[in-house]
């Protein structure tokens, strides 16, 4: 099984975590807000809830150190507001492995196009692939101390990877967590189709 690095602490990636975990892959998370994940650590998972039944997942497993988090993993998801893409880009840089993929859930409208550039101005050495989606896979929310309920997988997302010719090679494992994802053409497609935008309530 996928071995998936999780980066964040808020709606997005308690669902994530506790979807993909429910699922059977090894989840690590890391959060620079150690309180935000120490429900997890307290009461051993998540307590997820909603369209995906009421499960409580266990292995998840919390580091406070980022290069712990994402050592020897298969998917770095980043799932953080647009704002932290630049700073979580710049503490990765010299953390990643031959072949892993930075996945940005979502990329936000030029996430992907921003944290391209810092990597490259941080000197990225290893061979990554890049891919955003263009909103979040979940419609989530945090509802309670450990809890998080899903209310939809979202079955009309986009990704993209930068640049969109290695999308055909990152498409299997991209599929594997969400079959309802589609190819999108490039990133530019799935920046000008951030409906979050529009849709996201304040």
């Amino acid at each position: 099984m996928l071995k998936i690095g999780i980066l964040g602490g808020g709606n997005g990636a308690f669902a994530a975590a506790a979807h993909l975990g429910r699922e059977g892959y090894q989840i690590r998370m890391y959060s620079p807000f150690e309180e935000e994940l120490d429900s997890i650590i307290k009461e051993g998972g998540i307590a997820l809830k909603g369209c995906l039944g009421e499960h409580f997942v266990k292995g998840i497993k919390v580091y406070k150190e980022l290069a712990q988090a994402v050592k020897n993993t298969d998917i770095v998801m980043v799932v953080v507001p647009a704002i932290f893409h630049a700073q979580y880009a710049r503490l990765l840089a010299p953390l990643f492995e031959e072949g892993q993929i930075l996945f940005l859930n979502p990329g936000h409208s030029g996430g992907a196009l921003e944290v391209k550039q810092v990597l490259k101005e941080q000197g990225l050495a290893a061979k990554i692939t890049l891919i955003e989606t263009n909103t979040l896979t979940y419609i989530t929310r945090k509802t309670g101390y450990n809890e998080v309920t899903i209310f939809k997988v979202n079955n009309n997302v986009m990704f993209s990877a930068l640049p969109a010719c290695e999308t055909p090679a990152v498409s299997p494992k991209i599929k594997e967590l969400y079959p309802e994802l589609t190819a999108a053409d490039s990133v530019l497609e799935t920046s000008l189709a951030n409906f979050n935008a529009v849709m996201h309530p304040p």
